[in-house]
């Protein structure tokens, strides 16, 4: 499908999904034993310090493409958040010719994590990959997100087995009209339209499940997303990060859009053009490098 999210900035891949990638992740590999997470209350690990930055991907339905690029700087000295959205239609350069950013992911999420990182200058030691079906079912496992749609909402496309159908006003999204609403794009601004709703979703979603009842939520939130993400944090890394889990809390994350404005004239399609000078400051302000 076009986007996970066309999503998290939906983006995807969300507050609590950040939450839940510390807490809800199993390695990856074949043949190794499932493991249960146990609430943070049964380790006596001590809490981490420094930095963990993941590369959060949300890919298409043939998964060739990472419609949601984030990238995720988490502070466990100070306990912060800072996620930086990347349009996937951004200009940049990889494999001898300039392209768009999601189409890096069909070269391996090396070729994306080292694209993203030439981009913006932050460096990753993990990352995830999601699919549409891991959104959906982790919010069903979160009990759904109370929001505000501010319009009707409605398009079909037969090819992607999409349908839109959400009407305004404020009530309780369960994981499909969740989908819905982070995946819809016939905005009259284009696509950044359409990250800034998801931003928008997913600050809701920290601040309805960013907190440390969170930690009871983690069995499930395990299960919704075992079977539907690929990653390189192993059980063991889980539990390492668990402590700090309980001192995270909406009030420490925040969302930035990479620096930056659409150009549908000179390149022959339209691209995002990162803005480099103001990109490098909101780097180094927010994240540090």
């Amino acid at each position: 499908m076009r986007s996970f999210i066309k999503i998290i900035s939906a983006l995807a891949l969300s507050l609590i999904i950040v939450c839940a990638s510390f807490a809800a992740t199993r390695r990856m590999t074949a043949g190794q034993p499932e493991q249960t997470v146990q609430p943070a209350q049964e380790t006596q690990a001590p809490k981490q310090t420094g930095k963990m930055n993941i590369l959060i991907l949300g890919v298409d339905e043939d998964q060739t493409r990472a419609d949601t690029i984030m990238a995720v700087s988490c502070n466990l000295d100070e306990n912060y958040i800072r996620i930086l959205s990347v349009p996937r239609d951004t200009r940049v350069y990889f494999g001898g010719d300039h392209h768009k950013i999601n189409a890096a992911y069909g070269r391996g999420v090396q070729q994306i994590k080292e694209t993203v990182t030439a981009l913006t200058g932050i460096p990753f030691n993990r990352y995830m990959v999601f699919t549409t079906d891991a959104f959906r079912d982790v919010i069903d496992a979160l009990g759904g997100v109370w929001f505000d749609v501010p319009r009707d909402m409605n398009y079909r496309d037969p090819k992607q087995n999409l349908t839109i159908s959400l009407k305004k006003g404020y009530q309780l999204l369960d994981g499909d009209k969740a989908e819905q609403l982070v995946r819809f794009r016939r905005y009259p601004e284009g696509d950044i339209a359409r990250i800034h709703m998801q931003q928008k979703f997913f600050a809701a979603l920290a601040e309805q499940k960013l907190n440390k009842s969170i930690i009871t939520n983690l069995p499930r939130l395990y299960g919704a997303l075992s079977k539907n993400i690929t990653t390189d944090i192993s059980i063991s890394d889980i539990m390492k990060y668990l402590p700090n889990m309980s001192d995270l809390s909406a009030e420490n994350v925040s969302i930035h859009d990479l620096p930056g404005n659409y150009n549908d004239t000179d390149y022959g399609a339209s691209y995002w053009i990162c803005d480099k000078m103001k990109t490098k400051e909101l780097v180094r302000a927010e994240f540090g490098y």
